[in-house]
Formats: C-alpha cells, structure tokens, sequence
C-alpha cells in the first residue's frame, strides 16, 4: 500500500533536484554553490528585500571564488529578479514574492537542510488541479471535436501499455495534457503547464506510486475526452477535477482541509 507523500517525504524517500555539476568531477562548481548558497539565504529570508549584497570583491574574497564567477552568479540572479543590480551601486535584494518568477518553485521545495517544503509542494498539488481543470475548460471551448481524437489515441496507447509500467503511463498521460494545453491556443496557459511539468519534475518518481489508481483509470480519462469532444465547458471542467482528484489524498493528504479553509473565510468575507 502506498504510504501518503508526506509520510515518504519524512521516511526520506525523496530524490533531491539535481544540480549544475562541473564537467571533471561530479560535485557542484564554485560558481554554481555560490549561487545556490544565494539563492537560499534570499528565499530564507537571511538576506531580506532592500538589502544591500556584498561587493563582488568582498563575495570572492569571503567565499574564495574568483570575481567572475561572483559575477556570472549575481547575473543570474538578478536573471531571476532577487537582485537588481545598478552600476556603480551594488547589488540590492528584491523581493521574491513580488517580483519572482515561476521557475522559483523548484529551489523552494527544499528548506536549508536539504528537507523538503511541504507547504510550497502542496502548493504545487493545489496549483495543478486548477490548472487542469483551466485548460480542460478552455481546449473544449476552442478546439474540442478535433483534440478529442487525439485525446482518444493517446488513451488508445495507454490501455495498450502494460498496466504495471507506471513511467510510460505517466508519459502518455503528460503528453495527454500536453495536448489539451496546446489546444487552448493560449500561450500563457501552456507556459504555465511547462512550469508545473519543471516544479513537479524533482519528486515525479516519489509521486508515481500514489498516481498509480490514476494512472490506470482510463475511463476517466476518456469521460475528459469525451466532455472536451462535446464542447461542454462546464462538464470538461468537472471531469477534469475527477481526473487529478482520484490520489489526492494519497498526495496531499491535508489539502481538502485547506480547500475547506479557504472557502469558509472566503465565503465570511
């Protein structure tokens, strides 16, 4: 029986991210720890918004790297919008909430001591049900009769595939949404399932046991297809939800008391 994420995520079972290595050995170079021990002490909050950063001699003096590689690291946070950088004034510390970008999700899923964030990973979990059922709704509206074919041979291949074989079932199914999202003909709706796929990426393999009911429920995934090919909206929305609802629990375990939450003070406001 699979245990329930956060009971994995405290067992130890979760792969970190994988990170820049240099070419000669297999640990991280000095310009990529440099930037990772930054980006860290900003989401941390050990170096806060408005805070001037160090000069670039003093960060390679301090950490023992050469000035360019304090440069490429500042560079690419300053890429990321934690930094903003003026000449001949330094660098200051932005904040992340503000002005940060998606791609921030990845580096917050794990706290300083390597553990993992089960705040921001629930969040991604919540994020992804309503990014599903968005694009469900949208590629009905836009393009139904013709993504539900494609829809179909997608489920084809998943019934075809060997039920036990959980990474090609994943695959077939990303691709599956991969297509709806391409459907919605809207760019920001598939740049931000590129995202999720980038956020989620790092823990896909710890996830694939508990999507395992999911994964093998083909039915629901056609019930989708078959919504989007009728151009209902309202139903491809619903029938969306059943599909990325049906191991929540299993992954996110306390997100229906957030949900639940969530409404009450919504609805008091």
């Amino acid at each position: 029986m699979a245990v329930p994420f956060s009971t994995a995520f405290k067992n130890g079972d979760f792969i970190k991210p994988s990170v820049q290595h240099s070419s000669k050995n297999n640990t991280p170079s000095l310009g990529e720890n440099l930037y990772q021990r930054l980006l860290r002490q900003i989401i941390d909050g050990e170096l806060t918004p408005h805070q001037q950063l160090l000069s670039e001699r003093q960060l390679s003096e301090q950490y023992n790297v050469h000035r360019g590689l304090v440069r490429e690291a500042l560079k690419r946070l300053e890429a990321h919008k934690l930094i903003e950088t003026r000449h001949g004034g330094g660098s200051r510390v932005l904040d992340f909430r503000t002005n940060g970008g998606l791609d921030l999700l990845e580096p917050m899923m794990l706290k300083t001591d390597g553990s993992p964030n089960l705040e921001v990973v629930q969040d991604i979990i919540e994020w992804r049900e309503d990014l599903s059922i968005t694009l469900a709704c949208r590629a009905s509206l836009r393009n139904g009769p013709l993504l539900a074919e494609q829809l179909d041979q997608i489920i084809l291949e998943m019934r075809q595939t060997n039920p036990d074989d959980l990474s090609q079932l994943q695959a077939l199914s990303l691709r599956y949404w991969d297509d709806i999202a391409d459907a919605t003909q809207n760019l920001a709706y598939r740049l931000a399932l590129n995202s999720f796929k980038a956020a989620y990426a790092p823990f896909q393999n710890l996830v694939l046991p508990l999507l395992k009911t999911a994964l093998q429920d083909f039915q629901s995934y056609q019930n989708l297809a078959d919504a989007i090919r009728s151009g209902d909206p309202e139903q491809s929305a619903q029938m969306a939800h059943r599909l990325v609802s049906i191991d929540e629990h299993k992954i996110s375990p306390h997100s229906a008391v957030r949900r639940k939450s969530g409404s009450k003070g919504d609805a008091s406001g």
